[in-house]
Protein backbone atom coordinates (compact mmCIF):
# COMPACT_ATOMS: atom_id res chain seq x y z
CA UNK A 1 0.00 0.00 0.00
CA UNK A 2 1.42 3.73 -0.57
CA UNK A 3 2.08 5.91 2.18
CA UNK A 4 0.26 8.42 3.44
CA UNK A 5 2.87 11.24 2.23
CA UNK A 6 2.88 9.09 -1.37
CA UNK A 7 -1.01 8.69 -1.62
CA UNK A 8 -1.56 12.23 -1.37
CA UNK A 9 1.77 13.15 -3.88
CA UNK A 10 -0.76 10.61 -6.51
CA UNK A 11 -3.23 12.88 -5.23
CA UNK A 12 -1.68 15.95 -6.28
CA UNK A 13 -0.13 14.80 -9.50
CA UNK A 14 -4.09 13.61 -10.66
CA UNK A 15 -5.49 17.10 -10.09
CA UNK A 16 -3.00 18.73 -11.47
CA UNK A 17 -3.38 16.83 -14.31
CA UNK A 18 -7.26 17.15 -14.97
CA UNK A 19 -6.62 20.95 -14.09
CA UNK A 20 -4.28 21.28 -16.94
CA UNK A 21 -6.69 19.37 -19.23
CA UNK A 22 -9.03 21.55 -18.12
CA UNK A 23 -7.59 25.13 -18.00
CA UNK A 24 -4.61 24.67 -20.42
CA UNK A 25 -7.23 25.53 -23.68
CA UNK A 26 -8.57 28.34 -21.76
CA UNK A 27 -5.30 30.00 -21.44
CA UNK A 28 -3.83 29.15 -24.86
CA UNK A 29 -7.11 30.44 -26.39
CA UNK A 30 -6.74 33.97 -24.60
CA UNK A 31 -3.11 34.30 -25.52
CA UNK A 32 -2.41 32.36 -28.83
CA UNK A 33 -3.23 33.70 -32.04
CA UNK A 34 -6.14 31.18 -33.59
CA UNK A 35 -4.62 28.18 -35.37
CA UNK A 36 -6.98 27.52 -37.79
CA UNK A 37 -5.31 25.69 -41.04
CA UNK A 38 -7.18 25.40 -44.34
CA UNK A 39 -6.10 22.03 -46.23
CA UNK A 40 -6.62 22.58 -49.98
CA UNK A 41 -7.14 20.04 -52.88
CA UNK A 42 -8.20 21.17 -56.26
CA UNK A 43 -9.02 17.58 -57.60
CA UNK A 44 -12.51 17.84 -58.40
CA UNK A 45 -13.36 13.93 -58.00
CA UNK A 46 -13.08 14.53 -54.18
CA UNK A 47 -16.05 17.34 -54.30
CA UNK A 48 -17.90 14.10 -56.08
CA UNK A 49 -20.62 12.00 -53.73
CA UNK A 50 -18.85 8.91 -52.16
CA UNK A 51 -20.80 5.66 -52.33
CA UNK A 52 -23.09 5.20 -50.04
CA UNK A 53 -24.74 9.02 -49.83
CA UNK A 54 -27.66 8.81 -51.11
CA UNK A 55 -28.45 12.93 -49.90
CA UNK A 56 -25.27 14.01 -51.43
CA UNK A 57 -25.74 12.32 -54.53
CA UNK A 58 -29.28 13.88 -55.09
CA UNK A 59 -27.91 17.25 -54.12
CA UNK A 60 -24.73 17.30 -56.21
CA UNK A 61 -26.73 16.10 -59.31
CA UNK A 62 -29.62 18.90 -58.79
CA UNK A 63 -27.06 21.52 -58.79
CA UNK A 64 -24.64 20.10 -61.77
CA UNK A 65 -28.76 20.33 -63.85
CA UNK A 66 -28.11 24.05 -62.98
CA UNK A 67 -24.88 24.22 -64.40
CA UNK A 68 -22.45 23.74 -61.64
CA UNK A 69 -18.76 21.49 -62.10
CA UNK A 70 -16.78 20.03 -59.29
CA UNK A 71 -13.79 22.00 -57.83
CA UNK A 72 -12.38 19.76 -55.35
CA UNK A 73 -12.43 20.04 -51.20
CA UNK A 74 -10.91 22.02 -48.73
CA UNK A 75 -10.17 20.47 -45.37
CA UNK A 76 -9.81 22.82 -42.12
CA UNK A 77 -8.38 21.92 -38.57
CA UNK A 78 -7.78 24.14 -35.96
CA UNK A 79 -5.61 24.11 -31.94
CA UNK A 80 -7.42 25.69 -29.23
CA UNK A 81 -10.61 26.61 -31.04
CA UNK A 82 -12.13 27.45 -27.79
CA UNK A 83 -11.32 27.49 -24.02
CA UNK A 84 -12.92 24.05 -23.96
CA UNK A 85 -11.75 22.30 -27.04
CA UNK A 86 -7.82 22.47 -27.50
CA UNK A 87 -8.13 20.36 -30.76
CA UNK A 88 -10.87 20.66 -33.58
CA UNK A 89 -10.80 18.86 -37.23
CA UNK A 90 -13.56 18.78 -39.76
CA UNK A 91 -15.76 15.83 -39.80
CA UNK A 92 -15.27 15.09 -43.67
CA UNK A 93 -14.00 18.56 -45.26
CA UNK A 94 -16.18 20.94 -47.29
CA UNK A 95 -15.90 19.98 -51.17
CA UNK A 96 -16.76 22.41 -53.60
CA UNK A 97 -18.97 23.33 -56.80
CA UNK A 98 -18.67 26.44 -58.94
CA UNK A 99 -20.68 28.12 -61.30
CA UNK A 100 -19.90 28.18 -64.87
CA UNK A 101 -18.79 31.83 -64.76
CA UNK A 102 -16.58 31.06 -61.59
CA UNK A 103 -18.66 33.82 -59.42
CA UNK A 104 -20.68 31.91 -57.03
CA UNK A 105 -19.49 28.41 -55.33
CA UNK A 106 -21.68 25.54 -53.93
CA UNK A 107 -20.29 24.20 -50.32
CA UNK A 108 -20.98 20.21 -49.44
CA UNK A 109 -20.31 18.97 -45.36
CA UNK A 110 -21.72 17.72 -42.45
CA UNK A 111 -21.11 18.59 -38.95
CA UNK A 112 -22.31 14.81 -37.70
CA UNK A 113 -22.27 11.73 -40.08
CA UNK A 114 -25.94 10.40 -39.81
CA UNK A 115 -27.11 13.65 -41.17
CA UNK A 116 -28.35 14.85 -44.26
CA UNK A 117 -25.81 16.67 -45.95
CA UNK A 118 -25.68 20.22 -45.69
CA UNK A 119 -25.54 22.69 -48.72
CA UNK A 120 -24.61 26.39 -49.56
CA UNK A 121 -23.47 29.27 -52.13
CA UNK A 122 -20.90 31.33 -51.13
CA UNK A 123 -19.56 34.34 -53.61
CA UNK A 124 -16.73 36.54 -52.73
CA UNK A 125 -16.17 40.07 -53.37
CA UNK A 126 -13.02 41.97 -55.03
CA UNK A 127 -11.44 43.68 -52.18
CA UNK A 128 -12.57 40.96 -49.69
CA UNK A 129 -15.92 39.80 -47.77
CA UNK A 130 -18.19 37.23 -48.68
CA UNK A 131 -22.04 36.36 -49.26
CA UNK A 132 -23.30 33.17 -47.79
CA UNK A 133 -26.85 31.35 -48.12
CA UNK A 134 -26.75 28.13 -46.46
CA UNK A 135 -29.12 25.04 -45.64
CA UNK A 136 -30.56 23.91 -42.93
CA UNK A 137 -30.36 26.82 -40.79
CA UNK A 138 -33.24 29.38 -39.14
CA UNK A 139 -35.59 30.67 -41.86
CA UNK A 140 -34.98 34.05 -42.92
CA UNK A 141 -32.13 34.66 -40.33
CA UNK A 142 -29.10 37.15 -41.42
CA UNK A 143 -25.98 37.72 -39.83
CA UNK A 144 -24.63 40.98 -41.32
CA UNK A 145 -20.77 42.38 -40.28
CA UNK A 146 -21.11 45.50 -42.55
CA UNK A 147 -17.19 46.61 -41.67
CA UNK A 148 -16.11 42.79 -42.82
CA UNK A 149 -18.32 42.89 -45.48
CA UNK A 150 -19.80 39.51 -44.53
CA UNK A 151 -23.36 38.10 -44.81
CA UNK A 152 -24.71 35.29 -44.04
CA UNK A 153 -28.69 34.38 -44.95
CA UNK A 154 -29.80 30.97 -43.58
CA UNK A 155 -32.89 29.17 -45.28
CA UNK A 156 -34.58 26.02 -44.08
CA UNK A 157 -36.65 23.25 -46.21
CA UNK A 158 -35.65 24.97 -49.72
CA UNK A 159 -33.66 22.89 -52.64
CA UNK A 160 -31.02 24.12 -54.30
CA UNK A 161 -32.71 26.17 -56.87
CA UNK A 162 -34.57 28.03 -54.54
CA UNK A 163 -32.01 28.26 -52.14
CA UNK A 164 -29.58 30.13 -55.35
CA UNK A 165 -32.42 32.01 -56.30
CA UNK A 166 -32.34 34.03 -52.90
CA UNK A 167 -28.90 33.99 -52.76
CA UNK A 168 -28.68 35.70 -56.51
CA UNK A 169 -31.05 38.20 -54.98
CA UNK A 170 -29.42 39.34 -51.87
CA UNK A 171 -25.79 38.92 -53.84
CA UNK A 172 -27.52 41.78 -56.50
CA UNK A 173 -29.10 43.91 -53.49
CA UNK A 174 -25.40 43.90 -51.64
CA UNK A 175 -23.54 44.82 -54.52
CA UNK A 176 -26.10 47.55 -55.82
CA UNK A 177 -26.01 48.91 -51.93
CA UNK A 178 -22.16 48.46 -51.22
CA UNK A 179 -21.44 49.15 -54.73
CA UNK A 180 -19.22 45.87 -54.94
CA UNK A 181 -18.68 43.14 -57.53
CA UNK A 182 -18.19 39.38 -57.10
CA UNK A 183 -14.95 38.19 -57.98
CA UNK A 184 -13.51 34.38 -59.56
CA UNK A 185 -11.89 32.12 -57.26
CA UNK A 186 -9.56 29.64 -56.91
CA UNK A 187 -10.03 26.90 -54.54
CA UNK A 188 -6.79 27.88 -52.81
CA UNK A 189 -8.34 31.71 -52.52
CA UNK A 190 -11.23 30.50 -51.25
CA UNK A 191 -9.40 28.11 -48.61
CA UNK A 192 -7.53 31.42 -47.68
CA UNK A 193 -11.23 33.98 -47.46
CA UNK A 194 -12.55 30.70 -45.30
CA UNK A 195 -9.80 30.46 -42.73
CA UNK A 196 -9.93 34.23 -42.39
CA UNK A 197 -13.59 34.66 -42.21
CA UNK A 198 -13.46 31.74 -39.26
CA UNK A 199 -10.10 33.33 -37.80
CA UNK A 200 -12.55 36.55 -36.89
CA UNK A 201 -15.63 34.25 -35.86
CA UNK A 202 -13.48 32.45 -33.65
CA UNK A 203 -11.58 35.42 -31.80
CA UNK A 204 -15.48 36.94 -31.02
CA UNK A 205 -16.73 33.77 -29.27
CA UNK A 206 -15.63 31.92 -25.92
CA UNK A 207 -17.03 33.61 -23.55
CA UNK A 208 -20.01 31.04 -23.05
CA UNK A 209 -17.13 28.44 -22.56
CA UNK A 210 -15.20 30.70 -19.24
CA UNK A 211 -18.81 30.58 -17.81
CA UNK A 212 -18.80 26.25 -19.03
CA UNK A 213 -15.11 25.97 -16.97
CA UNK A 214 -16.52 27.63 -13.76
CA UNK A 215 -20.12 26.39 -13.40
CA UNK A 216 -19.04 22.45 -14.40
CA UNK A 217 -15.58 22.88 -13.02
CA UNK A 218 -14.46 25.19 -10.50
CA UNK A 219 -18.06 25.60 -8.42
CA UNK A 220 -18.27 22.25 -8.12
CA UNK A 221 -14.49 21.85 -6.65
CA UNK A 222 -15.00 24.87 -4.46
CA UNK A 223 -18.29 23.42 -3.23
CA UNK A 224 -16.60 20.32 -2.72
CA UNK A 225 -14.16 21.39 -0.28
CA UNK A 226 -16.61 23.84 1.80
CA UNK A 227 -18.72 21.02 2.65
CA UNK A 228 -16.63 18.57 3.27
CA UNK A 229 -16.15 17.23 6.64
CA UNK A 230 -13.02 18.41 7.48
CA UNK A 231 -11.94 15.17 8.44
CA UNK A 232 -13.52 13.81 4.61
CA UNK A 233 -10.90 12.67 2.30
CA UNK A 234 -13.21 15.08 0.30
CA UNK A 235 -12.29 18.25 2.02
CA UNK A 236 -8.78 18.24 0.92
CA UNK A 237 -7.61 20.47 -2.06
CA UNK A 238 -6.91 18.02 -4.71
CA UNK A 239 -9.22 15.78 -4.33
CA UNK A 240 -11.86 18.88 -4.26
CA UNK A 241 -10.28 19.17 -8.22
CA UNK A 242 -10.78 15.90 -9.07
CA UNK A 243 -14.44 16.13 -8.21
CA UNK A 244 -14.55 19.65 -10.05
CA UNK A 245 -12.91 17.84 -13.41
CA UNK A 246 -15.50 14.91 -12.88
CA UNK A 247 -18.13 16.75 -13.18
CA UNK A 248 -16.79 19.01 -16.03
CA UNK A 249 -15.88 15.66 -17.97
CA UNK A 250 -18.98 14.35 -17.78
CA UNK A 251 -20.75 17.50 -19.33
CA UNK A 252 -17.84 18.35 -21.77
CA UNK A 253 -17.43 14.63 -23.06
CA UNK A 254 -21.05 13.49 -23.06
CA UNK A 255 -23.93 15.93 -22.50
CA UNK A 256 -22.48 18.64 -24.88
CA UNK A 257 -21.68 16.12 -27.71
CA UNK A 258 -25.07 14.59 -27.08
CA UNK A 259 -26.94 18.00 -27.33
CA UNK A 260 -24.75 19.06 -30.16
CA UNK A 261 -26.12 15.80 -31.92
CA UNK A 262 -29.63 16.27 -31.11
CA UNK A 263 -29.03 19.89 -31.97
CA UNK A 264 -27.49 19.63 -35.56
CA UNK A 265 -30.15 16.59 -36.77
CA UNK A 266 -33.28 18.93 -35.44
CA UNK A 267 -32.11 21.76 -37.92
CA UNK A 268 -32.76 19.24 -40.61
CA UNK A 269 -36.20 18.83 -39.27
CA UNK A 270 -39.66 19.66 -41.83
CA UNK A 271 -41.56 22.31 -40.43
CA UNK A 272 -45.25 21.48 -40.21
Amino acid sequence: MLSPAAADLLLWVIAGLVALWILLPAVMFKLAPVRLRNAVDDDPLLAEPPPGAPDYQRRFQQFAALGFRPLGRTFETCWFMSPIKPYWRSLQGVCWLTSEDGLTFVSFHRLIADEPVRFGAASYFAGGGMLRTTCPGVTGRVRADEEAREWRTELRDVDPEQLLRRHQKDLLGICLRRKLAPKSMTLAEIGAAEVAQGRRALGRGGGWAYKFIFVYFVAPALLTFALANRHSSLHHPAAAICVGASVFAVMRLIVLPLKRHRRALSAHATRS
